[in-house]
């Protein structure tokens, strides 16, 4: 998570980038698989996120998205 008060600056845009980048040029792995929160998931879906599938956690939703490399 980015910290409340750098939210809005496009950081961790900038880092999911940075982590997708980084996965191709190793090739270590086929995908990427996160948990999102309602309201990020929609930034990861910009991204190139595909949402696979929804869970409840102690009252909490949260989205299953994935990356494929």
């Amino acid at each position: 998570f980015v910290r409340a008060d750098y939210q809005r600056r496009e950081i961790a845009k900038v880092l999911v980038r940075v982590v997708i980048n980084e996965c191709k040029e190793t090739l270590i792995i086929g995908d990427i698989t996160v948990n999102s929160s309602p309201y990020a998931k929609y930034i990861y879906i910009r991204l190139g996120f595909e949402a696979t599938g929804i869970e409840e956690n102690r009252g909490e939703w949260s989205y299953i998205l994935r990356y494929i490399l």
